[in-house]
């Protein structure tokens, strides 16, 4: 008995040792696939899977994942990368540029959570500043960590000699913030990128995670058995260097003096991350990827911002608020990407560009009116000794120049603190950009020093600046999405291949930010000149808020001129001969030449000025006026002028002037036409005035010499003259042909004649921004046009918007508006459009102004600002709200258009939105509510001013609505 229990009990303990083993077994072959709890994400990828990978490749298959070239990134497949940034240090708040592939992460999150949104403003600690050096290190480490908590993504920071040097401090406070650091990124970062230096290897050991390793070119001796040893991963090097060193490392390993385990090891990593990586894409879906580009360059457009830094402010010269009578230098050490500083430098003001050769620099003369601007992009160290890139920099004055150092923060060592130095976090194109927007004030400085660089420069060495001027962003800073705002581009590209216009300009600006200024198309529909950014159109009627409207404005704030002035104080002559009037005249048009109309019902339709031209030629309705000594011009109010509510007769009285050529011409070809028997004698005789759409080798009958004694040849002469005569015909219409001065003093008579309606209405019309114009000068003593140059272009450094362009633009960049076939007979390039204003002189109150989109949408966001610009107060804001409120009597401001009925504006604009448009199919538009300035520019008229489709497909308002529409609600 005994017995048979013994080995009952032996077969169970033998059982029991079975079934333990078997478990053993199994765990341990489970245990190929056991998923361990890394922190570094892809390292939890199985091996058993990566191993297999690993047992199909060669040496050479191997060699070419762990070596590669330093041109490429790490290619995964055809469609994705295993991204890491390598930005210059790793130790700066400011040199944030390492985050920013950080955002890939978001696509992972936003495809997993439609809720999740990625908050990049409320990451607290990147606005951190602390006086404590260890706490403004450890900050910085903290958002990282903060971004990997919420996913962990093949992304990666660099570590340079600084990071080193902190861990190795023997402060105590810092070196408890340096464990927690050194913890870290050792234990959680995805990715160590690191640039080859002879001791940097001593401190690299155990990394989770992927170690990438960068070799200059310049670095000739290089350990290889000291990187394949090493916890390095990944080793990037030129492409010609490449080669060499993978022959020397396959050597090693047939030689077996490197193991291929180690190679294994470093690619099993390799391989892991790839793998972790694509399966993460696998998530994605296109429009989702489409979000991620935008947020994703909305955050490395911000964190490079932020990351700028003004290491001293010598003599306060940055932000620069003088442009006017300034001349300003750039010497730059950069090839093509210094081209990205100077495409923003032209918005702001003009400059001259020398390439900065440091062996052969001079000494910079010290001028008052010159600012030099230095761009260095290379390690002084590398470029010349010491001694002498200190002797360089003392050729600079002191007091004028501004250093801008990309990227190498050790080139500080080389400054002193008596110069203005900027200091850049990178010197890819977008730091470019914001170093200019930075001297400028385009943008705010408020970053600082990521660590002590020298007894000069340290994280406690920073200023401060405001921005003062428009910034050029991308428009998702400005809450605008990208994707969404890319419709005006097919609304405009629509405009010109329905024949609307040939070309245009579009400038959008929102919270101070252009977002939006591109130009389309070419200057006529022959496509033989694009349309160019700083290309100037006529702005027709856009000249009255323009010019008129901001003079008075600022006159108002002078003291010189009172809304409720009349303009009999602005004027000496103001003598009317009553005789030569009825005390009731019924109006229609004209009083004094309408006869000479012959087409006449055209211009009684019910249309608004902006539809028909610049020059009102039509009224609504018969309305009773009367010339009175009570009831003239001069009784006129400023406020009724710039309110359209003067009774004021809407048209300037030149049509005399206009259309007695064309009959004159058209009865002319018309006894061409049947001529029957040459006479040589009476071609002769006319020839020189005939225009030359009229062909003048034509043969005229003797009735002809009828025609001309009955006074149509008196006639031509009689008010204009086809060559200049000083003093006699001064006034220049079109290229030979000019008025006679005594028609433009004819002009002024008939104009204080004009009837007033007895009761205020409102009628919109070019004759009441003509008088104010005129009453602007009188009070000046100087023609607007010269005032608005001293007054408010000058000084806003807008080199691209002014009267008489001709004077001032070289011909292929001014736009032509018509081709005139009714009285000027030729192309109108460069003389303004509207008959009033031409007739004038081309300077007026209506008309005149010439214009790219951009400087008119700088002039328009000193006003949406209150007046303010460059720290320079133009206008009062007080002044700007009282000419911008509407009155519900017009539903229109004090010179300002307002949405209406009749507006060419924006379904989605705000009631409070003020501009104007003009005859030639321009816009100006100022929402307030959105802080939105909107330009459109285009020659509608060309060839022809009967082409509407610009008003038919509702081009200026659709392109306005989109911009509203690409805004984030």
């Amino acid at each position: 008995m005994k017995n048979k229990t013994y080995i009952f009990l032996v077969k169970y303990f033998l059982l029991l040792i079975l079934s333990l083993f078997i478990v053993y077994i199994s765990k341990s072959v489970n245990s190929e696939i056991k998923i361990n709890n890394y922190s570094v994400e892809f390292l939890n990828f199985p091996d058993k899977i990566i191993d297999s990978v690993i047992l199909k490749l060669n040496i050479d298959e191997k060699l070419d994942l762990i070596i590669i070239e330093n041109k490429t990134e790490l290619e995964i497949n055809d469609d994705s990368t295993l991204h890491f940034c390598s930005s210059e240090t790793f130790n700066s708040i400011n040199d944030t540029t390492f985050l920013k592939e950080y955002l890939n992460f978001i696509a992972s999150q936003y495809a997993e959570n439609q809720y999740f949104k990625f908050d990049f403003l409320k990451l607290d600690s990147l606005n951190y500043l602390s006086t404590n050096y260890s706490e403004f290190i450890f900050s910085r480490y903290k958002l990282i960590n903060e971004i990997f908590e919420q996913k962990n993504k093949i992304a990666g920071i660099q570590i340079s000699k600084p990071y080193f040097d902190f861990l190795k401090s023997n402060d105590n406070e810092i070196n408890k913030t340096a464990f927690k650091i050194d913890s870290f990124v050792r234990k959680q970062l995805p990715l160590i990128f690191i640039k080859y230096s002879e001791d940097i290897l001593k401190n690299i050991y155990k990394y989770n995670g992927l170690t990438i390793i960068e070799i200059d070119r310049l670095q000739k001796n290089i350990d290889l058995n000291e990187i394949i040893n090493s916890e390095i991963n990944i080793v990037k090097i030129d492409i010609e260097r490449k080669n060499d060193l993978l022959n020397d490392l396959k050597k090693q390993i047939e030689t077996n003096k490197i193991d291929i385990k180690i190679i294994d090891s470093k690619l099993r990593k390799i391989l892991k991350a790839k793998l972790w990586y694509k399966s993460k894409l696998n998530i994605l879906n296109k429009n989702d990827t489409i979000k991620l580009l935008n947020i994703n360059k909305l955050n490395n457009y911000l964190l490079k911002k932020k990351s700028i830094t003004l290491v001293s402010n010598s003599h306060n010269i940055i932000p620069i608020k003088k442009t006017e009578n300034v001349k300003f230098v750039v010497y730059s050490d950069i090839g093509k990407e210094a081209n990205e500083f100077l495409n923003i430098f032209k918005f702001y003001a003009s400059y001259n560009f020398y390439k900065l050769n440091f062996a052969k620099l001079k000494k910079i003369e010290n001028k008052n009116d010159v600012y030099n601007i230095v761009l260095i992009n290379q390690k002084l160290s590398d470029t010349v000794d010491n001694e002498n890139i200190t002797k360089v920099f003392t050729n600079f004055p002191i007091e004028n120049t501004i250093f801008l150092n990309f990227s190498n923060y050790q080139n500080l060592r080389y400054f002193n603190k008596n110069q203005t130095i900027i200091q850049l976090s990178g010197n890819e194109l977008t730091d470019f950009n914001l170093a200019l927007q930075a001297i400028f004030g385009g943008i705010k400085i408020e970053g600082k020093l990521p660590y002590n660089i020298s007894k000069n420069f340290n994280i406690e060495n920073f200023n401060k600046t405001e921005k003062i001027r428009l910034s050029y962003t991308i428009p998702e800073e400005a809450e605008v999405n990208s994707e969404k705002l890319s419709e005006i581009d097919n609304i405009a590209n629509e405009g010109i291949s329905a024949g609307a216009f040939p070309g245009c300009q579009i400038f959008v600006a929102k919270d101070g930010k252009v977002i939006y200024n591109k130009s389309f198309g070419f200057q006529t529909y022959g496509k033989q000149n694009n349309v160019k950014w700083d290309d100037v159109y006529d702005l027709a009627s856009v000249t009255k808020i323009s010019a008129t409207t901001i003079a008075a404005m600022k006159m108002i704030d002078q003291g010189k001129i009172k809304l409720n002035d009349k303009l009999a104080k602005f004027f000496k002559d103001k003598n009317i001969d009553y005789t030569r009037i009825k005390p009731d005249t019924v109006i229609n048009i004209d009083t004094f030449f309408n006869n000479s109309i012959v087409n006449w019902k055209k211009f009684l339709k019910d249309r608004d000025t902006t539809n028909i031209s610049d020059t009102s030629f039509i009224s609504k309705e018969i309305v009773i006026t009367r010339l009175t000594p009570k009831i003239n011009i001069f009784k006129v109010q400023v406020i009724d002028l710039l309110k359209h509510k003067s009774g004021i007769v809407p048209a300037l009285p030149i049509f005399r002037y206009i259309y007695y050529r064309k009959e004159y011409f058209k009865n002319l070809k018309i006894k061409i036409s049947n001529l029957e028997v040459p006479y040589i004698e009476y071609v002769k005789m006319i020839a020189k005035n005939i225009p030359n759409t009229i062909d003048k080798n034509e043969l005229l009958p003797d009735s002809i010499k009828l025609i001309i004694k009955n006074g149509l040849s008196d006639l031509y002469f009689k008010y204009f003259s086809n060559k200049k005569i000083k003093d006699t015909a001064d006034i220049q219409i079109v290229d030979n042909l000019f008025l006679r001065n005594e028609f433009f003093d004819t002009i002024w008579r008939d104009t204080k004649q004009l009837p007033v309606y007895s009761r205020k209405v409102y009628q919109y019309s070019d004759i009441n921004m003509i008088l104010l114009q005129m009453a602007i000068d009188s009070v000046n003593r100087m023609s607007i046009d010269k005032y608005m140059k001293k007054q408010f272009f000058k000084p806003l450094s807008l080199k691209n918007i002014s009267y008489s362009p001709l004077k001032y633009f070289s011909k292929n960049r001014i736009i032509p508006t018509e081709n005139d076939d009714t009285w000027r007979f030729g192309l109108l390039k460069g003389y303004v459009h509207d008959p009033s204003a031409s007739l004038l002189g081309g300077i007026a109150g209506n008309a005149g102004l010439y214009s790219n989109a951009h400087d008119l949408g700088v002039l328009f966001q000193m006003i949406l600002n209150g007046g303010n610009y460059g720290k320079q107060q133009y206008i009062k804001q007080k002044t700007i709200e009282k000419f911008t409120k509407r009155f519900d009597d017009t539903q229109r401001a004090l010179g300002f258009d307002m949405p209406n009925r009749k507006a060419i504006i924006g379904n989605l604009a705000s009631k409070n939105t003020f501009g104007h448009s003009g005859y030639t199919g321009t816009c100006v538009w100022v929402d307030p509510d959105t802080k939105l300035v909107y330009v459109f520019l285009s020659n509608r008229n060309y060839t022809d001013s009967n082409n509407w489709r610009i008003v038919n497909y509702k081009i200026r308002e659709r392109i306005h609505d989109a911009v509203y529409k690409a805004i984030v609600k």
